[in-house]
């Protein structure tokens, strides 16, 4: 982000240089036409920086943005106002639907549900009490069903129980994984092993493979968890999607910690602009004065 902020005051910068530069250069250039085409490069160009300063601007307080739109989350899930959500829902547009799909893929706790479970069993880790010491409460209330127990090791663990059990079913996978992004790419990598798997598990967990490097989604999520130590966007998830289970439990949720420090880049890129749009519309301004006739 820091590298993005200084490209684009860089850019800001060339900018206000160039048509300084120009405007330099009217002391030679003794025709009003290169005046008028000077002044006809400021307008668009101020205009420009500095209504696109002030968007930037807009965004400085994006961690409590964002804290609105997790207060508003939480609130529909523990399902506040339904009657209204409905009605609202029924009102939207078809491209309106079409991102309230989306938002609600991205925030669905696939991760928390498959993670070592029967579908993506788990690399044995010394940490895996803090999963299975967790309550049946805790668990549902991140989104997993308690009927899916623990996989970790080889060994399985009913939801509410720290102590493993002998089964006579294995995995319906029988592997481990050290990610929930090693299991998603073994969707791909090895699809006859998944043949019996249900076609909608299936489907949701290859939205988060990325064998070749092509999934957008991935890469990006795969920075900000390694960067901010996060998961999921409001709350934390019980899983990391791309980090190991060795890193343990997540501590926090990504939302807070990205709207901060994205709100104060963004905000200094705004006001760097915004000064900048300020000082090419008084250089706009005076630009008329050069309008006039000048004495052979």
């Amino acid at each position: 982000m820091r590298d993005t902020s200084a490209t684009t005051l860089i850019f800001f910068s060339c900018c206000a240089l160039l048509l300084a530069c120009l405007g330099v250069s009217t002391i030679w250039v003794k025709n009003r036409c290169c005046n008028i085409l000077l002044s006809f490069c400021l307008l668009p160009t101020w205009s420009m920086i500095f209504i696109f300063s002030m968007i930037l601007m807009s965004f400085s307080n994006m961690d409590a943005i964002v804290d609105g739109l997790c207060d508003a989350s939480v609130q529909a899930r523990d399902g506040a106002n339904d009657s209204q959500n409905d009605v609202n829902e029924a009102e939207m547009t078809e491209d309106q639907k079409d991102v309230l799909k989306r938002f609600e893929w991205l925030t669905k706790d696939n991760v928390d549900s498959y993670m070592c479970s029967t579908y993506c069993p788990c690399d044995e880790t010394a940490l895996s009490s803090t999963w299975t010491d967790m309550s049946e409460d805790d668990v549902q209330k991140q989104g997993r069903l308690t009927t899916m127990d623990w996989y970790f090791g080889g060994k399985q663990y009913a939801i509410g129980s720290s102590t493993a059990y002998s089964s006579a079913t294995t995995p319906v996978i029988n592997k481990t994984f050290a990610t929930f992004a090693d299991c998603a790419n073994d969707v791909v990598l090895n699809e006859a092993d998944w043949d019996t798997v249900d076609e909608k598990i299936v489907d949701e967990l290859f939205y988060y493979s990325n064998t070749k490097g092509e999934n957008p989604f991935m890469g990006v999520l795969a920075f900000i968890e390694e960067r901010y130590t996060c998961s999921g966007i409001c709350s934390p998830q019980m899983f990391y999607a791309t980090r190991s289970v060795d890193f343990g439990k997540p501590t926090q949720g990504c939302g807070r910690p990205v709207g901060k420090e994205f709100g104060t880049e963004l905000g200094s890129i705004g006001t760097a602009g915004a000064i900048a749009g300020i000082m090419l519309f008084c250089t706009f301004l005076s630009s008329y004065c050069l309008w006039k006739k000048y004495d052979d």
